[in-house]
């Protein structure tokens, strides 16, 4: 697994074109977020989707989500209505999972059997600039092999997922603080977890 040395608050661009460009193959990225270490893929290629899982292992499905560069990017993928978009355009970008009812090609792209989809649109540095570079969603998840972990620090992750991923994406110690997760299901903001 190669890793690289991003700025956590100014990434320099040529590295983060790096990133895009291993997204780009199909490759599995370890990347920071305002939320942890996160682990993620090209959620259009269904190779890296099946690599994804196979690393996520039992813990796969239920808690991934598409990140994208803003609301207007979901619309092939969740359903947007007027109150999910009131809802969501003042809190992002930022450290919200939202759970929107997915388009109904997305099941059998994520291979998942329900019909609603996490969405995010994050605000870590590193995230926002690369989407300056990668146009498509990034399937998204934390980046752990079990429940019960929790990695900070880059060289643990090298530890636990060397073989696993193609690309460790550093910026030093990251606290994990999971995002407020808020289902926009037929006209109610139900908060899951964290708040509104």
């Amino acid at each position: 697994m190669q890793i690289i040395e991003i700025h956590p608050v100014t990434p320099q661009v040529r590295l983060v074109k790096q990133v895009a460009e291993v997204f780009q193959e199909g490759g599995v990225v370890i990347y920071p977020t305002v939320a942890g270490y996160a682990i993620g893929c090209d959620a259009n290629n269904k190779k890296a989707i099946k690599r994804l899982y196979a690393v996520k292992g039992a813990i796969k499905k239920p808690l991934m989500a598409l990140m994208f560069k803003s609301i207007s990017d979901m619309a092939p993928y969740a359903k947007v209505d007027n109150f999910a978009y009131r809802v969501m355009k003042d809190r992002v970008p930022g450290p919200y999972t939202f759970i929107l009812p997915a388009q109904v090609h997305i099941a059998r792209l994520l291979d998942v059997k329900r019909l609603e989809v996490g969405v995010r649109v994050p605000c870590h540095p590193f995230l926002l600039e690369l989407h300056n570079h990668w146009a498509g969603p990034i399937l998204n998840t934390g980046a752990r092999l079990h429940d019960d972990e929790d990695f900070t620090d880059p060289e643990e992750l090298e530890k636990a997922f060397r073989g696993k991923a193609d690309l460790l994406v550093s910026c030093g110690e990251i606290a994990v603080n999971p995002t407020n997760v808020v289902r926009l299901v037929d006209g109610v903001a139900e908060v899951i977890r964290g708040e509104l």
